[in-house]
């Protein structure tokens, strides 16, 4: 998802769509909160404005950075006040606030709200010449949820990557448990989850170290 979003508690005041937000333009204060200057959806979001596209002609959009927009959505929803800004999917701003996405915004953002998805792509005879790690591949299964986790370790947390990672499989043994169905070890045999995700732990506990 990549898209103009609000916090739930003005999308259940009837603000869902993107050309609702016209009618309450003295609540959002006229501003519509970017990132940095030159970002595509800055872009997408200032194409509007001067569109006049939905009749955002009112608005302005400020043009600051990720963690200054955040800090502005963070400090007007503990006071409960409107705020309309640009929001995407997968990052632990949906961890740590009740957003909601806009619709309406599909022609400049993309289908679905600017959804998109990952594939993973091998040679042609690949899957034939390595069918047990073309196994893992199929296996693997990355959801929103998963990408946020990691990433709020590793932004808000200020974990390591490597460590965010071996304590996000450590946490969910059933998840690496289905990536590993099928799989053979190199020497033939199939793996243990519960034995990796031990390992996993003893292996944190010695980049604590």
């Amino acid at each position: 998802v990549y898209t103009i979003a609000v916090p739930e508690y003005v999308y259940n005041q009837g603000i869902t769509h993107v050309s609702h937000l016209k009618d309450h333009v003295d609540k959002f204060d006229h501003r519509v909160y970017g990132v940095e200057k030159g970002n595509s959806g800055n872009r997408m979001i200032l194409d509007m404005i001067q569109k006049n596209d939905f009749g955002l002609r009112d608005f302005n959009l400020v043009e600051s950075s990720e963690r200054l927009m955040l800090a502005q959505v963070k400090g007007k929803a503990k006071k409960e006040q409107w705020v309309v800004f640009l929001g995407w999917s997968p990052h632990p701003m949906n961890r740590h606030h009740d957003i909601r996405y806009l619709d309406g915004a599909d022609d400049y953002f993309g289908p679905n709200k600017g959804a998109q998805s990952v594939r993973t792509v091998v040679r042609g005879g690949y899957q034939d010449q390595c069918p047990n790690v073309a196994r893992l591949l199929e296996n693997l299964k990355f959801t929103a949820e998963i990408e946020e986790s990691i990433m709020d370790e590793v932004l808000n947390g200020f974990v390591p990557v490597r460590r965010a990672v071996r304590i996000w499989m450590h946490q969910n043994e059933s998840t690496l448990a289905s990536w590993l169905k099928g799989v053979k070890t190199r020497d033939g045999s199939e793996p243990d989850p519960s034995a990796i995700a031990t390992e996993l732990q003893v292996g944190w506990g010695r980049l604590k170290d």
